[in-house]
């Protein structure tokens, strides 16, 4: 849909075509169909920007259409400029808010660690306060991959529980897919087959058209990624407890992410605030945190917290 109306706006619309052909690339990442054909196709059919013109956006769709082409020497440089300010440590510029998710895949391509490091550290805390929801709802997925990638998974819990509690309160539910792919890739990694196993049903399920390869690839990985877990468990002497009726009462997602911004001292206003809830949630949430962990001041909290960081507390 998105490659057509490119093509209707292109006769009088050049920088709108453009701009709708960059979200189709974006879009074609998650749509699992032979695409790159007909995208370079319509790449081709749209007049390019001069350079002194060039938005950033069009450093991205030209760049993209390069590498798609496997001209790389010349698809590279493009990208590096559109997320040079990434690393530049200068405000988000406002016309990267619509393209961030482009921003973070030319990242990712160009294994570009500084700016996903930025984005992480620096970007997600400013869309955050500037209050740009649709950009943050992208950044707190990048930043979800990141955490996983690296292993943080009790960081990565967090931003999973914000970036869904967002979701709900805007109703902007496009972005839970990716979230979802992450939760299973760490629980995975994790060697947490009795919470992935289900989470991968539902996935397989959804993604059904796919086709068969792709199904045989998520199962394999589960199966690898919870082999690999265990022998690294075994290694370091420690074992992979399975759930029972009689263990103690865990936190959920959301009690996890509250319990740690009390325990980092954060008020409970401040804590409501970065978490787009209400205080009266927050405290409510915070009274079930210390009757599980039995606690019964913050300062108990930010003491006894840190013990539970391994607390599986995942949820779907």
């Amino acid at each position: 849909m998105l490659l057509d109306a490119a093509r209707m706006l292109q006769p009088s619309e050049t920088r709108l075509a453009r701009d709708t052909l960059l979200d189709a690339f974006v879009a074609a990442q998650f749509s699992g169909q032979a695409w790159m054909t007909q995208f370079l196709r319509a790449v081709r059919s749209v007049p390019k920007m001069a350079d002194s013109q060039a938005t950033l956006a069009d450093l991205l769709l030209d760049g993209f259409a390069a590498v798609g082409e496997r001209r790389y020497a010349a698809g590279a440089p493009l990208l590096r400029r559109a997320i040079a300010p990434l690393a530049a440590g200068q405000p988000i510029p406002d016309e990267a808010l619509p393209h961030l998710m482009a921003v973070g895949q030319a990242a990712g391509l160009l294994y570009d660690d500084s700016a996903r490091y930025q984005m992480e550290k620096r970007w997600v805390a400013e869309l955050r306060d500037r209050g740009a929801i649709a950009a943050l709802l992208t950044a707190l997925g990048i930043q979800l991959s990141v955490q996983v990638q690296e292993g943080r998974f009790a960081d990565a819990e967090t931003t999973l529980a914000e970036g869904r509690a967002l979701t709900e309160a805007t109703g902007y539910r496009a972005i839970l897919s990716p979230y979802a792919w992450q939760e299973l890739l760490a629980l995975a990694r994790q060697g947490r087959e009795a919470d992935a196993r289900p989470l991968a049903a539902r996935l397989l399920r959804e993604f059904a058209g796919r086709g068969r390869y792709e199904v045989l690839r998520v199962q394999g990985a589960l199966a690898a990624f919870a082999g690999r877990a265990r022998a690294e468990l075994r290694a370091t002497g420690e074992r992979a407890q399975p759930r029972s009726p009689g263990a103690p009462e865990v936190l959920t997602a959301q009690e996890a992410q509250i319990a740690r911004l009390a325990a980092e001292r954060l008020s409970n206003r401040e804590i409501a605030g970065r978490l787009f809830i209400s205080a009266s949630t927050v405290e409510y949430h915070l009274h079930k945190v210390f009757r599980k962990l039995g606690v019964t001041s913050r300062v108990q909290l930010a003491q006894t917290f840190p013990d539970h960081e391994q607390i599986p507390t995942w949820r779907d």
